[in-house]
């Protein structure tokens, strides 16, 4: 990297960093101010602030000793989605193949108490829009996310994670084996606008719902009530002038939230989408094996299988 784009990219970093922790009306004075990152970046050169570009400097070492990657507004690989947006980060720190970033993404959202139901049709959904080509984009929470991370590496096929704390910390723990994938399977990509060391604050979440939103042109939720972080992530989205749906079906019990988006006009997935619903307690051993072969048993009786019998548009 050459001395200008250095500059520039710490330049940038010094931005962001600030951005976090004053007003955005602060941070829209100081760019109107300077224009330009490259003009900031000199600023910062002078003797007088020589000491912040100092420690903006060590910020990025320690990023890179520790595997996290800056990515610039600017670059080139910036994803022209997230762009658009009023409040884009200025920086995003990554683990694993920034490339994936380009591709076609659709963001799937939903509740951390998921039920059965919406566990499995997360992965029938994660797994077809995977098929098809698309990048799937969550928060890695537990429920929702998680399975459709899952779904998407145990098939083969690229994720990005959006999570809201420094990319040196696992949260949740149970998530362990997905943050090693990041170093050892290319298929995942961890993103998030919190540098390294900062802790999973409530508000961060909710922030960082909009990126989520931000990243793909349609957003879908697949479960979640009326105070599930999901839906606000679809807020975002609708604000963003972007797409959503969501699934409204009488097996998902938990879900308000999903049914006030469709009721207010979200397009719902339950129209394109055929459950085959069976109830068989007590069966003989060769039609459970059948079913074991067609079908997913969720509990008590109840034995599911989807199939897509209207192409879902992925906007």
């Amino acid at each position: 990297m050459k001395l200008f784009e250095h500059n520039d990219l710490l330049g940038c970093l010094a931005l962001h960093t600030n951005r976090i922790a004053v007003e955005e009306k602060h941070i829209r004075e100081m760019k109107s101010r300077w224009g330009s990152f490259d003009r900031f970046a000199s600023f910062l050169l002078n003797k007088k602030h020589g000491p912040m570009l100092q420690t903006m400097q060590k910020i990025y070492e320690e990023h890179e000793r520790n595997g996290i990657h800056l990515l610039p507004w600017y670059a080139d690989e910036y994803p022209s989605l997230l762009k658009e947006i009023q409040n884009a980060p200025y920086i995003l720190f990554y683990k694993g193949d920034i490339s994936i970033i380009k591709r076609n993404t659709i963001s799937i959202v939903g509740t951390r108490n998921a039920s059965n139901m919406g566990l499995y049709l997360c992965e029938f959904l994660s797994e077809y829009f995977s098929s098809k080509g698309f990048c799937i984009v969550s928060g890695m929470a537990k429920g929702i996310d998680t399975t459709a991370h899952e779904t998407c590496l145990s098939h083969d096929s690229p994720t990005i994670a959006v999570v809201a704390h420094g990319l040196d910390r696992i949260y949740p723990s149970s998530n362990h084996h997905l943050f090693e994938h990041a170093k050892e399977n290319g298929n995942l990509l961890l993103i998030s606008e919190y540098p390294a060391s900062m802790k999973p604050f409530r508000h961060h979440f909710i922030r960082r719902n909009r990126i989520i939103s931000a990243l793909s042109r349609k957003t879908l939720m697949v479960e979640g009530g009326i105070k599930s972080g999901a839906l606000i992530t679809c807020s975002y989205a609708l604000d963003q002038g972007r797409e959503v749906a969501a699934f409204v079906h009488e097996t998902l019990i938990n879900n308000q939230g999903a049914e006030n988006l469709v009721s207010e006009g979200a397009e719902n997935l339950a129209d394109s989408i055929h459950l085959e619903i069976k109830n068989w307690y007590h069966s003989k051993e060769s039609t459970l094996a059948r079913l074991r072969g067609s079908h997913r048993f969720l509990g008590n009786g109840l034995w599911v299988r989807a199939r897509v019998n209207r192409e879902i548009i992925a906007a």
